[in-house]
């Protein structure tokens, strides 16, 4: 699949700010503020997929490209503190098979 056309036809923004916190009821929250979405998980190792489910839902990414498109965050991962942000960047294809193999 070519990138270009990806970007194009899916006009997805190539980073997106991600606010992360903890919840008075312990679940982790991530918040983007920019389109006013969010979504919430028990364990912080799990917020990277739930972060890519929530912007394919917003987006309306068709299933078929879900798996050539990955928003990871900038920064290596490390221990997520109460408050907190990261920046999630944009990978498309052959990017993401080489990150996930």
């Amino acid at each position: 699949m070519d990138k270009q056309y990806l970007q194009k036809k899916l006009n997805l923004p190539s980073s997106i700010k991600v606010n992360i916190s903890k919840g008075v009821s312990g679940v982790w929250i991530a918040d983007i503020p920019e389109y006013d979405i969010f979504t919430e998980v028990d364990n912080p190792l799990d917020i990277e997929d739930m972060v890519n489910d929530l912007l394919f839902v917003f987006f309306d990414v068709p299933k078929e490209f879900r798996q050539t498109i990955r928003y990871r965050p900038g920064e290596s991962k490390r221990k997520i503190d109460m408050e907190t942000h990261m920046i999630f960047q944009k990978f498309i294809s052959s990017e993401v098979d080489r990150l996930y193999r």
